[in-house]
């Protein structure tokens, strides 16, 4: 896998030419400005400065794939800005991971050739947790590709990810020893910094299906939903977590009219974050929390039982450098 979290890239693709990505979008004096900006945005160091650019010229030029992965690419970093654990912080981020993501798709919209952009979105895939969305990136790049040793060990790898969580799927409740154990042991985002938060480290990050609710309710439901919510709950405010943070994710399936969804998933990662706090006396400023909608499935909305899936809770748990003994 060539990486788990968003990383500094340098995507200086002008080599692929600027003519073929052009199509009949924007006058030809509008595309040669385009790629004036292009050009600067590519010198420029500081990524500020390099989105300005690479805005510019899409604005000018919308058909010009290349300036959308690059000005994706700088939207990503400007998320790794050094910034406090809050909520105002976690919007800006997921705000800024949200637009480069849609410059992906809309550069692979315009050509599906640039592989460049697949890698873009298998990096903020594995950062939100749609494991399933970045196996069908590493097969795209596969079969443009078949011999990219790095695609194919990252498939494989992301592969593994999806199986062991579907067999924890099926395995119903999670007891707090088990979620505690998974965020200790967890090797698979240990030592990697995003999300743009100060010295902070994700650890793990645990989905949970089986906290239902009533339908568009934020009301949890009794049984084994309050069952595992207890349990989630006795882990976060264990002494093995105690030096960790926590940010709780509402997301839902593509069933209903959009707004509706987004306000829906925030109601429930609220309800669930008021809940453990009043019950488990975990302080405020230990959990933050975020709604999605359907904007961040786990699996394609394409059948039942993805739709199931796509309809969960998510907790995202992170530590200090100094606690996991990582000095970058």
């Amino acid at each position: 896998m060539r990486t788990n979290i968003l990383v500094v890239h340098v995507l200086l693709i002008a080599a692929l030419g600027f003519s073929d990505s052009f199509g009949q979008q924007g006058k030809l004096s509008d595309c040669e400005l385009a790629r004036d900006y292009y050009k600067r945005g590519t010198q420029a160091l500081n990524y500020e400065e390099r989105r300005d650019l690479f805005q510019k010229a899409v604005n000018l030029c919308p058909s010009y794939a290349e300036a959308r992965v690059n000005l994706a690419d700088a939207l990503e970093n400007i998320a790794l800005i050094r910034s406090k654990f809050d909520q105002k912080n976690l919007e800006m981020v997921s705000t800024l991971l949200d637009k480069a993501l849609k410059q992906y798709q809309e550069a692979l919209r315009l050509n599906d050739r640039l592989n460049v952009a697949r890698w873009g979105l298998i990096d903020i895939y594995m950062v939100n947790g749609s494991y399933g969305l970045a196996r069908e990136e590493y097969r795209r790049i596969l079969f443009s590709e078949p011999h990219n040793e790095q695609a194919r060990d990252g498939l494989a790898n992301v592969s593994r990810l999806v199986s062991g969580i579907a067999s924890k799927e099926k395995g119903a409740l999670r007891t707090s020893r088990e979620i505690v154990g998974e965020a200790k042991n967890s090797a698979k985002m240990m030592g990697l910094k995003t999300m743009g938060f100060e010295d902070r480290t994700i650890k793990d990050r645990q989905s949970f299906n089986n906290i239902l609710f009533g339908g568009w309710s934020s009301a949890i439901s009794q049984g084994e939903p309050m069952d595992q919510l207890n349990e989630i709950g006795k882990a976060l405010s264990s002494g093995d977590l105690a030096q960790y943070q926590f940010i709780i994710e509402g997301h839902t399936n593509n069933v209903g009219e959009e707004n509706a969804n987004l306000k829906l998933s925030l109601e429930r990662a609220q309800s669930v974050k008021s809940y453990l706090e009043k019950k488990f006396d975990i302080h405020p400023s230990r959990i933050l929390v975020q709604g999605f909608g359907y904007a961040r499935p786990k699996f394609p909305n394409d059948n039942e039982e993805n739709r199931i899936r796509n309809r969960r809770v998510e907790i995202v748990f992170f530590t200090s450098q100094q606690a996991t003994g990582n000095h970058e």
